[in-house]
């Protein structure tokens, strides 16, 4: 995928990499503090709900996401950058 760059806003939903965890850690952004760094409401595999602050948040492809940081999803990645393209389309 491209280097596309997503702005987190409340609400979105993201995954987080938990440590132990075989698979992704569904996320709601609760607070942003920057594009790099935002705060989570995260559900564990039994959908247990859990906060985390000051993650940081991982632009690269979900499958490289250190663990503790959350990433976008490959489906949002790909519709981040399918927008860009027609941006650059109309622009032209």
């Amino acid at each position: 995928m491209s280097d596309v760059v997503i702005k987190p806003t409340i609400g979105r939903v993201v995954w987080f990499k938990a440590e132990g965890c075989d698979q992704m850690h569904p996320a709601l952004v609760c607070y942003v503090h920057s594009d790099e760094c935002v705060n989570l409401s995260v559900s564990d595999q039994n959908g247990n709900q859990y906060g985390q602050t000051s993650i940081l948040l991982f632009h690269g492809d979900a499958d490289e996401c250190p663990v503790g940081q959350c990433c976008w999803m490959p489906y949002q990645k790909q519709q981040a950058e399918k927008a860009e393209q027609a941006e650059e389309e109309i622009t032209a």
